[in-house]
């Protein structure tokens, strides 16, 4: 597959979307994106902060690493 035959991303730098959860009200705004495979995977930033959404692992207090929380555009939605 070429990069011709893979569609356009469906959101934009700066759209604010919702994230599927079954009980939470997640919103973000975009702030990056990246194809992977046939998909689409976006990082999102806290509306209210601008702070990149990121998950923490590991270590102890003090000492635990994190990286960007991507999202693949199947679970995004308009808000």
């Amino acid at each position: 597959m070429s990069s011709e035959d893979v569609m356009s991303p469906k959101y934009k730098k700066g759209e604010k979307v919702r994230v599927y959860h079954p009980t939470q009200s997640i919103f973000g705004i975009v702030s990056d994106i990246k194809q992977s495979g046939g998909t689409w995977l976006y990082s999102l930033s806290d509306p209210e902060t601008g702070e990149i959404h990121r998950v923490h692992f590991g270590g102890s207090f003090g000492n635990s690493a994190s990286q960007v929380n991507w999202q693949e555009e199947r679970w995004l939605h308009p808000c």
